[in-house]
């Protein structure tokens, strides 16, 4: 169903401006409206000095660095429903802080993410090479010459020999190309070439049919019996070394557990920040301008009158002809996942019929139905 909207002007001294929107903000029942756009209101915009300006600025860009790095350490607890103030000196310690740490947890997360990727991609090509040993047991990487490993299935092996025919015509022979079956649908080769053919043969090599084994760069010049052996003890090794380098991450970023905290207070500041703009001035008065749910309506004067005190008046004021208020769609639990559908096509016009429940009762029985199975469609 659609809430029914109120409207209020929210009216009180400047000096309890800053309070008033923390409030507001806190609820999380309010849509402002910019005086600019309503005519019970005729009153000029806050004025917006550079200096607060700046103040959104600087807030922004540590905003912006400390979610960058946020997004890098996923084991920092969340922050609880009740982000605490911060203060100008703990918001400079914030930056000290990251200007500090932040490059080294990078370079460390990093660093984490090549050696998982890294203790990933080892196995497979452990096990490709493996399967190819057997093809050519004492080949090692000859001075002048590069080695590409192939992949084929068996049923698309016949392009082995239209490879041939070609590295003929544009290596004039200068090549060879040892191959066999490595399983019952896999034909394994190893292709030898000189070097300064490298584009040639890369250019021939680009089919879908074909699978090229790339062994990572310091493995290039090793005989394969080399390069698995290379690549098992490295493979012994990485555990250790992503262990150490987490240690020493996790004792980087202790005693941080409030950076998460620090971002929601930043949000939550920019947000009143940003609100200023919308509203209406004299030289010692602001007006609010905002639409609310009507069940909300009271609760917002008591907490409003509660917090801020005698100083901010709130009052309800009749919606004029031609104004239409926010949709806000409110459902039973069972049926809110259905408003993402309603969403999906279009948000109903405020004033009309919410058709989330209609939804939530037809989509699962038509798609019962489409399915021949009503219960399983309403799983």
């Amino acid at each position: 169903m659609l809430e029914t909207m109120a409207k209020l002007h929210i009216i009180g001294h400047q000096s309890k401006l800053d309070e008033t929107l923390a409030v507001l903000h806190g609820l999380g029942t309010v849509h402002l409206i910019d005086v600019s756009d309503d005519g019970t209101v005729p009153l000029p915009p806050l004025a917006v000095d550079e200096q607060h300006l700046q103040r959104i600025e600087d807030l922004r860009y540590l905003r912006a660095r400390l979610g960058s790095v946020l997004a890098l350490l996923p084991n920092l607890p969340e922050p609880g429903l009740s982000v605490p103030e911060m203060t100008e000196n703990s918001l400079d310690r914030m930056r000290s802080e990251l200007n500090e740490l932040a490059p080294r947890v990078e370079q460390i997360v990093h660093q984490i993410d090549d050696l998982t990727r890294e203790q990933e991609t080892l196995p497979r090509h452990v096990a490709s090479l493996t399967k190819l040993l057997p093809l050519v047991p004492g080949l090692a990487q000859l001075h002048g010459y590069g080695t590409a490993v192939l992949l084929v299935e068996s049923r698309h092996s016949s392009v082995l020999g239209e490879l041939h025919v070609q590295l003929t015509e544009k290596l004039a022979g200068n090549f060879e190309i040892i191959s066999d079956h490595v399983d019952t649908n896999t034909v394994g080769a190893v292709l030898v070439y000189p070097r300064d053919h490298s584009e040639e043969v890369a250019s021939l090599l680009g089919r879908e049919a074909i699978s090229r084994v790339r062994l990572p760069r310091q493995y290039e010049t090793m005989s394969f019996r080399e390069a698995i052996s290379a690549m098992k003890t490295r493979l012994a090794d990485l555990p250790g070394e992503i262990a150490s380098s987490q240690r020493e991450l996790d004792a980087l970023v202790a005693g941080h557990a409030d950076w998460a905290a620090a971002a929601s207070y930043l949000e939550q500041h920019l947000d009143q920040l940003g609100a200023i703009r919308h509203l209406g001035a004299t030289a010692h008065t602001f007006v609010i301008s905002s639409w609310v749910p009507e069940r909300s309506a009271d609760e917002l004067e008591k907490v409003v009158a509660a917090r801020v005190g005698e100083k901010v008046i709130v009052e309800r004021v009749a919606v004029e002809d031609g104004e239409v208020p926010p949709v806000l769609m409110h459902n039973p639990a069972p049926a809110r996942p259905f408003e993402f559908l309603v969403r999906l096509l279009a948000i109903p016009r405020y004033g009309t019929v919410d058709p989330t429940l209609l939804m939530g009762l037809f989509v699962p029985l038509f798609f019962g139905i489409m399915l021949g199975d009503v219960i399983y469609g309403a799983i």
